[in-house]
């Protein structure tokens, strides 16, 4: 990794532009990382910067760019002192006060590029809070689901916004969070490095295998008041296999406070007797949790709010979702997902939606690859490369609308000296 003094200030004239991971767990990084490697690869002459919070984080975007290019990266590690690392442990929970405090204190560094690429939207105080207005930001979400937290007015701090597909970007405008002209669709950089590889039986046993992805969300997950009746199901049903594979988060904390929803919830630490049944895998967080493995090796989809039920209909299969929260959903926008399979309200429900999710399937089909298209706008140009182009052809555009602005200012100062002159 480079230091902060080694990044090369503005009087450079090749463009410099910096990705940020400034997040607790690494579920964000392939979302961006693949930029990296196409910038790499396609544009060498452009200086990437890569800013980490962890080693985790480093690592998973080491192997992502590794896979795709020869060519290496610069990077920062985003650090402070011991004695605030145990502050923020006690105050994450509420708030993420260690990552803004880090953009606060990496503020000079991100001012000498020429922008900052993020997948998350903490980084909005560098231009809400923090006064950075010369290094525009550039904004790809991670992950393309419905939940109204993804459509936060702090979309309009954002400089520019790439986007996975026509979904999200409808919606964006719709509110007013983004101009048609400030964004780009450019698909979803994720797909393009993990494989589209045949379907692998995880568990050897040629039994139908079911995901079951809880999110963390305290009002909206159904882990806490429905996940321990899902693992009792199968634990007592061993004729289904289950990999409970909540949100990487849902495990990091143990209490999950909701400033927007006013919720907290504690994480329940999963019984032995689940651990133990061989027709269940229990993965807390592992790299396999976030690359899709899980996702291209079930079934079913067991779920609530999740946004990788749209990477599971990559390929359509049955769908079932958790309405644990008894949230009167049919036309809300942020259950859109919830057309694409059965909602129980009970876990009581849950084995005659399985035992009919085959047998049913055919009726969610259509709605399920439509979902799939209106979300994703894939082409055969690789999602990266795509999102890199655009990012050089925002900040080219944005160059000649300067430019052009000191030329005017420089007509202007000249009118005014000879005005002046002529006057005197």
């Amino acid at each position: 990794m480079v230091s902060a003094s080694t990044v090369p200030n503005e009087s450079h004239r090749q463009l410099h532009i910096g990705f940020l991971f400034n997040h607790d767990a690494a579920h964000q990084v392939s979302h961006i990382a693949p930029i990296i490697a196409a910038f790499r690869e396609h544009y060498p002459t452009v200086h990437v910067l890569a800013l980490f919070f962890s080693e985790e984080q480093y690592a998973v975007a080491k192997n992502i760019v590794s896979a795709q290019s020869k060519r290496d990266f610069a990077c920062v590690r985003l650090t402070c002192s011991p004695a605030l690392q145990r502050l923020f442990r006690l105050t994450n929970p509420v708030a993420p006060v260690q990552r803004l405090y880090l953009l606060r204190k990496y503020v000079p560094l991100i001012r000498n590029l020429d922008c900052l690429v993020v997948p998350e939207m903490t980084s909005s105080w560098l231009k809400s809070r923090l006064g950075m207005t010369s290094t525009p930001l550039v904004l790809f979400p991670h992950g393309a689901g419905d939940r109204a937290v993804g459509f936060s007015h702090a979309i309009n701090h954002y400089d520019y916004v790439l986007l996975a597909g026509a979904k999200v970007r409808d919606r964006m405008l719709s509110q007013g969070l983004i101009t048609q002209t400030n964004h780009r669709l450019v698909g979803y950089p994720k797909f393009d490095i993990f494989s589209d590889a045949p379907r692998r039986d995880l568990f050897g046993n040629g039994r139908p295998t079911v995901l079951y992805n809880p999110h963390f969300d305290p009002r909206l997950s159904s882990w806490y008041d429905m996940g321990e009746a899902v693992l009792e199901y199968f634990a007592d049903h061993s004729n289904y296999n289950l990999i409970c594979a909540p949100h990487v988060m849902l495990f990091r904390k143990k209490v999950h406070i909701s400033l927007e929803s006013k919720r907290m919830r504690f994480t329940k630490t999963l019984a032995n007797k689940y651990v133990s049944c061989a027709n269940i895998k229990f993965d807390a967080g592992s790299p396999c949790s976030i690359n899709m493995h899980y996702i291209s090796n079930a079934d079913i989809y067991l779920g609530d709010v999740s946004s990788q039920v749209y990477e599971f209909v990559r390929h359509p299969r049955p769908c079932i979702f958790l309405n644990s929260h008894e949230r009167h959903w049919h036309t809300n926008e942020n259950y859109r997902h919830w057309h694409l399979g059965p909602v129980l309200e009970s876990v009581e429900d849950l084995d005659a939606a399985l035992t009919k999710a085959f047998a049913d399937h055919a009726q969610w089909i259509h709605r399920q690859r439509w979902a799939f298209e209106d979300t994703f706008d894939l082409s055969d140009t690789p999602s990266s490369i795509r999102a890199a182009r655009a990012i050089v052809e925002f900040l080219g555009a944005r160059q000649k609308r300067n430019a052009g602005r000191v030329v005017t200012s420089l007509a202007i100062s000249k009118s005014v000296l000879v005005a002046a002159n002529a006057a005197s």
